[in-house]
């Protein structure tokens, strides 16, 4: 099987991250009122004007869109399909094929966006993060064998060092006797006869014999692993100590390996050893379990991590996203009112801690449409396969702290390679990339291209060009936060927009928004409320001129950073982009379906060159990249 990523090959991948600064501007929050600062209350009238097609889903019915035969197949039925969303319960109603419901935008949509732009602009922390959510990626890499045990005298878990031997279970195959592994229980122990020659060069020995009691005293004593289910699987294993001195295993790694069987606990069909183990492990009443692990080392000690059920398997970091924040800025979530960001101050935080929970001085009201002429939809398609972000793609998501952590082919949150070892990494070791923000793009056309399955949707998008009105509302906020706040609307950039809804990879929800007017809220020498409205400046964003005076107010944010400079070149709306925003795809000759999908391109790509995601600079300014010659020009025009 050939497998290379191509020499030449030039892709945009469809995100990329606006740069952190050097620390998280967090300060105690004090109430302008407490400060006796002058503050604004009133609200901005806006235009929201889809740029390419949008989806918000209404999740009232999720088969509000499946066709008869669809609806009666058993393969389909965990399938779903949405209608765009609206205020109309879609439950137990048929399948329209001319939707007379009017489309609505959620408030929380649109503030979500604001917000993300907001706290990148203007030096706020990551508040939509999970912070603590574990970090994990699937590895190639070649584990050890191993029995796992619980250590009654010590009470410590530890791992017996074991040589895998493959057992045949496929009827017909020449390597290794045949079982029928339905006579066997995972985890079992048993005796075996091992073969004189090895399955392949470099591959395991096989199971020549194989008995549940002792024959001869010449027979090795070994465990029964029964890996997950794939077709056309001929061989299972048989682990055998090895003789050599048992390891301890750390309260942590048992703890990420319980977090990883849960993880399997989502396969179809499920696994009742791995079930077991989980119980096991959890009460410290296990017999022996066979697991994988691999080794690393930290201050001149080799200890054994890692632990998984599959030989190749998702490992579970130990590093936590809240802590590497910490270290790179101290841009975790706010949690208290003595450490507060900008954007939280504005936009509000709820904290677990007693009477530190933030309110919201801004509240964005929900996007209705202008016109209502009942054109709003595009026909309905099928989505490819979109997965959950993938922090766990250090290539991208990080930067290694070359000062501390040394040169390196791979890393990875918790570790770094040097040959076949695994050293432990700091978190002052690794950078965060930053915030992360999806390039606009024009959407490929996927009318006719997939088929509805498990994995893919089917959904009605709104049309480009559709323009919806809404207010974002604000009380007591200061005239920088008034600035502020428009800047995360309209960037005082006509060139950019925001995204919302799903499909953001595949070039689905740019809107732009346009503040039409500005109404604040004064009391006159009488005691009486005075509303004071304000139109945009024609001749530049950011300006407002009274209705009805000669006041003028200039709602501009000057200054610039790295930060602001980064996100305007990303937001740009380019229409004109399109075949060259994709995931990475690795060619591997022979590998069916499945051979350029993304997985191939890092795992190539981990072997062979080692390329990290460019930044936005760089993919705007880089001589050989011509591939966003649109944007470049776009933002010299400015």
């Amino acid at each position: 099987m050939g497998s290379k990523i191509k020499k030449g090959d030039r892709f945009v991948n469809p995100y990329n991250f606006v740069s952190l600064g050097e620390a998280c501007d967090k300060s105690p929050f004090i109430s302008p009122f407490e400060q006796q600062e002058k503050t604004y209350t009133g609200y901005f009238m806006c235009e929201l004007i889809t740029k390419t097609p949008l989806f918000i889903p209404n999740t009232s019915n999720n088969k509000a869109l499946h066709k008869a035969e669809e609806r009666n197949n058993d393969n389909l039925s965990d399938s779903s399909s949405f209608e765009f969303f609206s205020y109309t319960n879609l439950k137990g109603q048929p399948v329209q094929n001319q939707p007379n419901y009017e489309p609505i935008i959620p408030g929380s949509e649109i503030r979500g966006a604001v917000r993300s732009v907001h706290e990148a602009a203007f030096n706020g922390c990551l508040s939509q993060i999970t912070h603590n959510k574990s970090l994990h990626r699937r590895t190639m890499d070649t584990k050890l064998a191993g029995i796992l045990y619980f250590d009654e005298k010590e009470k410590k878990f530890k791992i017996q060092p074991c040589e895998r031997v493959m057992l045949n279970v496929k009827k017909g195959h020449p390597q290794g006797k045949y079982v029928d592994k339905r006579n066997y229980r995972e985890g079992e122990k048993v005796y075996i006869k091992k073969s004189s020659k090895r399955y392949k060069k470099r591959m395991p020995f096989v199971v020549d014999n194989i008995e549940k009691f002792r024959k001869e005293e010449d027979w090795l004593e070994g465990y029964i692993h029964i890996g997950e289910f794939f077709p056309r699987k001929h061989h299972e294993s048989v682990f055998v100590p090895t003789g050599a001195t048992s390891c301890t295993v750390a309260p942590e790694q048992i703890k990420a390996f319980l977090e990883l069987l849960q993880m399997y606990k989502e396969n179809e069909p499920p696994h009742e050893g791995y079930k077991r183990y989980r119980e096991e492990l959890g009460e410290r009443s296990i017999n022996k379990i066979p697991v994988y692990y691999n080794e690393i080392k930290e201050n001149q000690r080799t200890y054994p991590a890692y632990l998984s059920p599959a030989n190749l398997s998702n490992e579970i970091f130990h590093q936590k996203v809240e802590n590497l924040l910490k270290e790179n800025g101290g841009y975790q979530p706010c949690t208290c009112r003595q450490n507060v960001c900008p954007s939280c101050a504005l936009f509000g935080f709820v904290s677990k801690k007693a009477s530190q929970s933030l309110a919201s001085r801004v509240r964005f009201s929900d996007a209705k449409i202008e016109e209502k002429n009942g054109q709003y939809f595009k026909e309905p398609v099928v989505l490819p396969e979109l997965g959950e972000p993938k922090p766990g793609t250090v290539e991208f998501y990080t930067k290694r702290n070359t000062e501390t952590s040394g040169e390196t082919r791979f890393w990875t949150y918790d570790y770094k390679t040097n040959g076949k070892v695994r050293m432990k990494l700091k978190p002052t070791d690794l950078t965060i990339r930053g915030r992360k923000f999806y390039w606009h793009h024009k959407p490929k056309n996927t009318k006719t291209k997939y088929a509805l399955t498990n994995m893919r949707q089917r959904i009605r998008p709104l049309k480009e060009n559709q323009v919806f009105s809404f207010r974002v509302y604000f009380e007591n906020i200061t005239d920088q936060e008034l600035k502020t706040l428009q800047w995360a609307l309209d960037f005082n950039d006509g060139n950019c927009a925001h995204k919302i809804g799903r499909g953001k990879p595949l070039g689905y929800g740019s809107v732009k928004i346009q503040l039409k007017r500005l109404v604040t809220r004064s009391v006159s020498e009488n005691g009486e409320w005075l509303l004071n409205q304000y139109v945009p400046d024609p001749n530049c964003i950011g300006k407002w001129k009274h209705q009805d005076t000669e006041e003028q107010r200039d709602n501009r944010v000057v200054e610039t950073t790295d930060q602001r400079d980064e996100i305007l070149r990303i937001a740009t709306f380019c229409q004109e982009i399109k075949d060259i925003i994709s995931y990475p795809k690795g060619k591997v000759e022979g590998a069916g379906k499945n051979s350029e999908a993304s997985h191939q391109w890092f795992t190539l790509n981990k072997r062979d060159e080692k390329r990290i995601l460019p930044t936005i600079q760089e993919e705007l300014f880089k001589k050989d990249n011509s591939h966003l010659k649109e944007l470049y020009e776009i933002k010299n025009k400015r």
